[in-house]
């Protein structure tokens, strides 16, 4: 028999070693989106002087009073100003609060001595959609006080919510001082924060870029513009109120778009209740009236209601390579319809790329269904018709498979090709079909 002899303290220190690695691992998992920000006010670490902000107060960046070897921000309040008395500051450019539980931060102050535990502030995280508050009390002066604020039941007085803080973000810390009543002191007006520490949320979608396939979470940044309403669902956009108002409209901004090299084209998918006039529009930035590219129908280029529909727009005879933003409309300047649903349309997969791989065709192939998807090995697809021909497009205009099975019923084998969203474009007779496959 043979015996195996291991030294107890080495399987100890290899238990623990895999104990670390998995504890990094956990850090690395819960940390891919949030990131842990501590904000120390001194030089090259702190926030702009651009962004301190006040109403009421006066803020700098300041020696602390407590140690010459260190920088605080300072808030030198206007006493019977009320809640109008406040300071803070923006939190630094690219960053956002999201989905924060907690904020801590040292404060020191000067002479609350003899009113410990009685003069408040409010701490509050304001955004373009509202805001969340906190009230604490100070302890008195003479030391440092950690104040740790929980903003995860941010609920009714002394806190207030006015947005949801599980999915707003968040881009100014403000420091309310008192209230309506007013300091003793001359002394009693200043505070002294540092040591800032808070974590971000979801980083920022960067800007949209093309094809707009509404399948990640940053696809929201295709807005509804001039009364209609979008919605994200099901890998599509949904849109209402086509007909609010003249010029109705979605967009969305983008880098410059180049016209200039091969034979450019837009295509866009469409379903609806009706029939419609699909116009698109290039333009740069919010400049919605000059230098602009626009591709207005004189009929309806929309005409299979009920059915998914690819329009395409040509744009083989444009060079321009400045065009930063796309909008799109329904029916401008047409009224509101009679029934609130003949307004509602789908889209999806606004596609920018080689003009002759995209679907030129006005009339869709009937019952066109593609399983499972996302697929994995194979992919199989059906349609109320004999299929001509069909060829698998990567989203850059690139062919990477293509069929003709003269078939209603066939499959591709998908398993050579790498992870992402492509588009399957059917030809049926006259009639074409594009639809999108995720693997």
């Amino acid at each position: 028999m043979n015996y195996i002899f291991i030294n107890i303290a080495t399987l100890n220190l290899l238990y623990m070693k895999n104990l670390y690695f998995l504890f990094i691992a956990l850090l690395t998992v819960m940390f891919i989106n949030a990131q842990t920000t501590t904000i120390t006010f001194e030089d090259g670490t702190s926030v702009d002087s651009d962004d301190i902000v006040g109403g009421g107060s006066t803020q700098a960046v300041v020696v602390d009073p407590t140690d010459a070897t260190n920088k605080v921000l300072s808030i030198d309040y206007n006493p019977g100003s009320g809640w109008d008395n406040w300071g803070g500051f923006l939190i630094p450019e690219g960053a956002s609060l999201m989905k924060t539980d907690q904020i801590s931060f040292r404060i020191w102050t000067p002479d609350h001595g003899a009113n410990a535990g009685t003069f408040g502030y409010l701490f509050k995280l304001e955004g373009s959609g509202g805001n969340v508050e906190q009230s604490f009390l100070v302890d008195g002066a003479g030391a440092w006080q950690t104040i740790t604020l929980d903003f995860s039941t941010c609920v009714g007085s002394p806190g207030n919510c006015n947005v949801d803080n599980a999915s707003q973000q968040f881009n100014k810390l403000v420091l309310h001082h008192w209230g309506g009543s007013n300091p003793s002191s001359s002394d009693d007006e200043i505070i002294y924060i540092d040591d800032l520490t808070y974590t971000t949320g979801d980083a920022a979608c960067p800007t949209q870029t093309y094809p707009v396939t509404f399948t990640d979470t940053c696809s929201s940044q295709v807005a509804a513009a001039d009364g209609a309403a979008i919605s994200f669902a099901d890998g599509y956009a949904t849109v209402s109120n086509t007909n609010a108002q003249d010029w109705t409209n979605i967009q969305f901004d983008h880098a410059a778009l180049d016209l200039s090299s091969g034979t450019k084209g837009f295509s866009v998918r469409v379903k609806g209740p009706r029939a419609s006039k699909v116009f698109f529009k290039l333009q740069v930035g919010g400049n919605c009236c000059s230098n602009v590219i626009e591709r207005w129908p004189a009929e309806n280029n929309y005409t299979t209601p009920g059915q998914w529909q690819t329009i395409v727009y040509d744009m083989t005879n444009e060079s321009a390579t400045d065009k930063t933003k796309t909008v799109i409309f329904f029916d401008a300047q047409m009224a509101v319809s009679a029934d609130a649903a003949d307004d509602v349309f789908m889209i999806d997969d606004i596609t920018f790329g080689e003009f002759a791989s995209l679907s030129t065709s006005n009339v869709s192939i009937s019952d066109v269904s593609v399983y499972p998807n996302p697929a994995k090995d194979f992919v199989n697809i059906s349609a109320g018709e004999k299929i001509d021909s069909a060829t698998i497009y990567d989203l850059t205009g690139r062919i990477v498979k293509r069929s003709n099975p003269n078939k209603e019923i066939f499959n591709f084998n998908i398993s050579d090709l790498s992870n992402g969203v492509y588009l399957v474009k059917l030809n049926a007779g006259d009639k074409e079909s594009t639809v999108k496959l995720i693997k």
